[in-house]
């Protein structure tokens, strides 16, 4: 009986203790002040890095088969896709991204199908989407050309890319 009463003396003592702390402790959180101006100190060799977090692009640009890059721009190139159609099937398509005798980027389209419907009346329909990064300066012409295996006929073919201008530096 008399260890049952130091067990129940001992644990009022810790329960009693644990509430006078959490009555004295205060539990409010820390915030941070919010707004505050911040000073970066670099030397003008090593500037900081910076970015535009709420306009990263500044033009948005969207073209079909050629692009002309206005001067004091850069174009940068962020996605590609396009569509073939031909009457035979073709084993060998490739979609080229080019700037003047520069290739930039390769596609391999994929069969899509045998059907009817589309664009064109032609049964069969290849197509690429992908992302890419390509980047062309000022006064550059960006291209996206199709090439075939020989006996490949192609009726339609269409591509189109898109991605933004930003100033040169």
């Amino acid at each position: 009986m008399e260890r049952l009463k130091n067990y129940l003396i001992g644990s009022a003592v810790v329960i009693i203790t644990a509430l006078v702390l959490c009555l004295v402790t205060d539990v409010r959180r820390a915030a941070a002040d919010e707004f505050k101006d911040v000073r970066v100190i670099n030397a003008e060799s090593m500037p900081a890095q910076v970015r535009d977090v709420d306009n990263p692009g500044r033009q948005s640009v969207h073209f079909n088969e050629s692009y002309t890059v206005p001067a004091g721009k850069r174009l940068v190139i962020e996605y590609v896709s396009g569509l073939i159609e031909g009457q035979d099937e073709c084993e060998v398509l490739i979609v080229a991204l080019s700037s003047g005798t520069n290739f930039l980027h390769l596609y391999y389209p994929t069969f899509v199908g045998n059907f009817g419907f589309g664009p064109g009346d032609a049964p069969f329909k290849y197509g690429f989407s992908q992302q890419t990064h390509a980047y062309i300066d000022q006064n550059q012409t960006v291209t996206i050309g199709f090439f075939a295996q020989a006996g490949c006929s192609a009726e339609v073919a269409r591509a189109s890319a898109s991605g933004y201008l930003v100033d040169m530096q």
